[in-house]
C-alpha cells in the first residue's frame, strides 16, 4: 500500500500519521455503529436473534465452552436428537467465532452476557477488517469508513438480525483482497491465505 502518491517508501513520520488517522477514523465509525446499531442488541435483558436461533446459538457456544472446561465430553456429540450421535454438523457450529465466546466465559461472564459480548465483537471485527481491506485497495479514509459502516451495520446486515450466527463475516473482505491479490501476482502463498480465510 502506498501512503503518499508516487512514493514507494514514505517517510516514517508520514506512515505514523497515516496509521493514527486510520485508527481514529476506524474508531469513530466503529463507535457510531456500535452505539447506533449494535447497542440495542446487547442491552441487559436482550438476547440477540429470534427465540429459536438465539437459544440454539447460545447452546452451541456454551456446549463448546463446557467441552473446553471439561463439563462435556465431545463438541460434535451434544445431547440433542438422541439417539442420533454427532449431530452438531446438522447446523451452524460457530467454529470460527466460538473462541470469542469462551474468552467472555473465562472472564466470568454468565452465558447470556457472554453471548451478548460475542455478538458485539462480531460487529467490531466486521468493521475493522473491512476498513483495513478497503484501505489496502487504495480507498481514502472517508471511503473506507463509509464502506466498512455499510458492510458492518447496513440494512442487509440488520435484516439478518434474527440469525446471530450470520453476523461473523470479517473474513469475507480478507478473502476478497486475497483473491484479488492472487489474481494480480499469482503468488501461491496468497492462494494459501485465501484458502485459510475462506474456510474461517
Amino acid at each position: 500500500m502506498q501512503i503518499a502518491m508516487g512514493e514507494a517508501n514514505p517517510p516514517r513520520g508520514l506512515v505514523k500519521r497515516s496509521l493514527l488517522l486510520d485508527s481514529l477514523v476506524c474508531a469513530v465509525v466503529l463507535g457510531v455503529g456500535m452505539a447506533g446499531v449494535a447497542l440495542p442488541y446487547v442491552m441487559p435483558g436482550v438476547l440477540p436473534g429470534n427465540v429459536g436461533d438465539a437459544r440454539f446459538n447460545q447452546f452451541v457456544l456454551e456446549h463448546f465452552f463446557q467441552v473446553v472446561t471439561g463439563g462435556a465430553k465431545s463438541f460434535t456429540n451434544p445431547p440433542l436428537f438422541y439417539p442420533w450421535i454427532d449431530v452438531i454438523a446438522f447446523s451452524d457450529t460457530n467454529w470460527g467465532s466460538v473462541p470469542i465466546y469462551c474468552l467472555f466465559r473465562l472472564m466470568q461472564f454468565d452465558p447470556e452476557h457472554a453471548f451478548a459480548g460475542w455478538f458485539a465483537v462480531g460487529f467490531a471485527l466486521n468493521c475493522v477488517s473491512t476498513y483495513a481491506v478497503l484501505r489496502l485497495f487504495g480507498l481514502r479514509s472517508l471511503g473506507a469508513a463509509a464502506g466498512s459502516f455499510l458492510f458492518s451495520f447496513g440494512l442487509p446486515v440488520l435484516a439478518q438480525d434474527r440469525h446471530a450466527q450470520l453476523l461473523y463475516r470479517f473474513c469475507v473482505p480478507c478473502a476478497v483482497w486475497a483473491l484479488y491479490h492472487y489474481l494480480d501476482t499469482r503468488d501461491a502463498r496468497v492462494l494459501a491465505l485465501l484458502a485459510l480465510v475462506a474456510s474461517a
